[in-house]
């Protein structure tokens, strides 16, 4: 958690089931709802590489759409 910023979650506990996000990665989706507060989006480390976390927006943090 960072407050004002965001929670998030989603790393499996199990390496096992971890590594099936390794070269499994979700592609992005158009942006169609800004990251505001209260909405929940998938986290990512660069373009089309979405996984197992997830984070629920503490804040309004449009300056994230521009990431996918």
């Amino acid at each position: 958690m960072v407050p004002g910023f965001i929670i998030q979650w989603g790393i499996p506990g199990d390496p096992e089931a971890y590594k099936k996000f390794g070269d499994n990665k979700i592609k992005d989706d158009p942006v169609k709802v800004s990251n505001k507060r209260g909405t929940i989006s998938f986290a990512t480390s660069g373009p089309h590489a979405r996984g197992s976390q997830m984070f629920v927006n503490l804040g309004d943090n449009a300056d994230l759409d521009g990431q996918g």
